[in-house]
């Protein structure tokens, strides 16, 4: 039972110059594990505009209008409307 300690010991101790607590390893994981979560800025009006041209649309008045018009299912009507198909206003409009 003592060499246990003592390799528990040793381990923990290692550990400690990777800035890694001894005490709470479980928690020092986590905290690595978050700092590699990649953040994304918010969606905008913009982004919506950008997938359209992406997709080859001609960026028209009513089309940045429909980008602009806030939610989902009003943005996807107005790009409906304009000739954009179901598909491409569907993403363009998850993108706000």
């Amino acid at each position: 039972m003592r060499r246990l300690k003592a390799v528990a010991a040793t381990a923990g101790l290692a550990m400690l110059p990777l800035g890694l607590s001894a005490a709470l390893p479980s928690q020092a994981v986590a905290t690595v594990e978050r700092s590699n979560v990649q953040q994304s800025a918010p969606a905008s009006p913009a982004d919506c505009v950008y997938y359209l041209s992406l997709a080859g649309y001609t960026i028209t008045p009513a089309r940045v209008s429909a980008c602009n018009a806030g939610d989902g299912l009003n943005c996807w009507v107005r790009l409906m409307n304009t000739g954009v198909s179901n598909y491409h206003a569907a993403n363009a409009c998850r993108l706000l």
